[in-house]
């Protein structure tokens, strides 16, 4: 009995192979991406991790909504059915887990070469110091009280401590995402987008829903009066 079982559906699910190929194109092609970029994306590495994950469980899906009409002896409604809704609850969460990592690091920096750079401080220009930067200033003034010299020099090497660091604040401002750890661009958009167009589509499918059963009560409502 097993043995007509396996030969039935392995008959059947040649036999619809070609579609078969065609659903299951999207969830491999998942799969695919998330093993190959799998240590590609270091500021945020649950990212090729959900999206090998997303594709299992779609492809998990589709095999169970598949599994009555490829094979007939499957398991009872209320045992598939079961399954399926579980797999779909993964699903979500899975998709709601990964799209925190997608967005929270949105947009990540793409050159890895950059993340092996000295970091953002090694093309700030140095002010020179204050004894260098004025000499003549301090010639002229060596007839001025040993009190007011010392002053003007603190005076002075407080502006250069100040000029300082407004260049360096301004420069890691710059060079912030250059030195961030990056994430591959493949594997980033494609989960980017991926989740996007999901969240799309199912805004999409509600706002449809709602406005049939409106209209399906408006019609209903019409009818009776």
């Amino acid at each position: 009995m097993a043995k007509d079982f396996t030969g039935s559906c392995l008959f059947n699910v040649l036999g619809a192979g070609f579609t078969i190929l065609i659903i299951a194109a999207f969830p491999v092609t998942e799969i695919t991406i998330g093993a190959l970029y799998l240590h590609e994306c270091p500021v945020a590495p649950a990212i090729p991790v959900c999206v090998m994950v997303w594709g299992i469980l779609v492809l998990m899906v589709i095999g169970l909504l598949l599994l009555p009409k490829l094979c007939p002896g499957a398991p009872d409604n209320t045992t598939l059915a079961l399954s399926i809704w579980s797999l779909f609850l993964l699903l979500v969460i899975a998709v709601l887990y990964g799209s925190y990592h997608i967005y929270a690091v949105y947009p990540p920096n793409y050159n890895k070469a950059l993340t092996h750079t000295n970091g953002p401080n090694s093309s700030i220009p140095r002010v020179p110091a204050a004894d260098k930067v004025l000499p003549t200033a301090q010639n002229e003034n060596h007839t001025l009280p040993l009190l007011n010299h010392t002053w003007t020099m603190h005076k002075n090497h407080t502006l250069t401590d100040m000029i300082q660091k407004l260049v360096r604040s301004r420069s890691e401002g710059e060079h912030l995402n250059a030195t961030a750890p990056y994430c591959n661009r493949t594997v980033y958009l494609f989960a980017f987008w991926t989740t996007t167009l999901a969240y799309v589509l199912t805004g999409l499918s509600l706002v449809i829903l709602f406005f049939f059963y409106f209209c399906m009560k408006l019609l209903v409502s019409i009818v009776y009066h």
